[in-house]
């Protein structure tokens, strides 16, 4: 990390430096305990003096009321983030009893063994189902074969 020193800091205070280098120097203050003692360093009571204009003078009162109403925040969010861990707690809690159970029973061995049998009965059944298929066809061959002859000889 790249440290700058006091004329630096004297020359972004000054507003002197590109727009560029015053974000990185700006950025990098919020990082760098060492330069932001540096750069408080360079502020002087007539700059504090001049700030009291640029202050409204109810800055404190509403700096420690938004103060309070952060706290009061954080404390209504931890307990629903305690109350939503809770939940998914018990949530967890009840998938892994269910689970128990049903390893305990054997259902899940007996779903593994389905799985074969599934596939087997399936190829049984499309057997059945081509075997229909070629008796129903040679059938209608068979039966369409009779009423020709049928019908010839009635003819003659």
């Amino acid at each position: 990390m790249k440290h700058y020193d006091q004329v630096e800091w004297t020359l972004y205070k000054e507003k002197l430096l590109s727009n560029k280098i015053n974000e990185e120097m700006e950025n990098h203050l919020y990082l760098c305990d060492e330069c932001m003692k540096i750069f408080l360093s360079l502020i002087d009571e007539k700059e504090i003096h001049n700030t009291e204009k640029y202050i409204s003078k109810d800055f404190t009162l509403d700096t420690m009321r938004n103060i309070r109403n952060l706290i009061l925040l954080k404390r209504s969010r931890r307990k629903t983030t305690t109350k939503s861990i809770n939940d998914f707690f018990l949530y967890y809690a009840a998938v892994a009893s269910v689970a128990i159970v049903l390893t305990a029973t054997g259902t899940f061995s007996r779903m593994i063994n389905i799985v074969p049998d599934i596939n087997n009965s399936i190829k049984i059944n499309e057997n059945k189902i081509q075997i229909n298929r070629i008796y129903s066809l040679s059938e209608n061959i068979t039966n369409r074969t009779s009423e020709f002859i049928s019908e010839f000889q009635i003819k003659k």
